[in-house]
């Protein structure tokens, strides 16, 4: 059986923070339990890292991780320069796709 109470381990976790989303959109009971989560899983992360700097610094200012934990990458997306858009003949029918989830905070609505 094994003691959950000891770190005996000394196994190093690193967590990844993608995105913040409506837990931090909006203010209330759902913010209030996800930061007091955040905070306490954090002691035990050796290194956090985050998609952006914005959620890494919101983190810091929050008091939820100490600095010196934090790495901002550059994110997850599609790089453009690469994978760049071909050139539309006049008579082609403009399609795209949509890629996400179905949320109103992920602009939904807009599209």
């Amino acid at each position: 059986m094994v003691d959950l109470q000891q770190d005996n381990l000394n196994i190093p976790s690193i967590a990844v923070v993608t995105g913040l989303g409506y837990a931090f959109i909006h203010n209330g009971i759902v913010k209030t339990i996800t930061k007091i989560l955040y905070k306490n899983s954090n002691k035990y992360h050796k290194t956090i890292i985050f998609e952006n700097v914005d959620d890494k610094n919101l983190f810091i200012n929050l008091s939820l991780m100490p600095a010196s934990k934090g790495i901002a990458v550059k994110g997850c997306g599609v790089n453009t320069k690469y994978y760049a858009p071909i050139e539309k003949k006049a008579n082609d029918k403009i399609i795209f796709s949509f890629i996400g989830r179905l949320l109103y905070d992920k602009g939904v609505m807009e599209l």
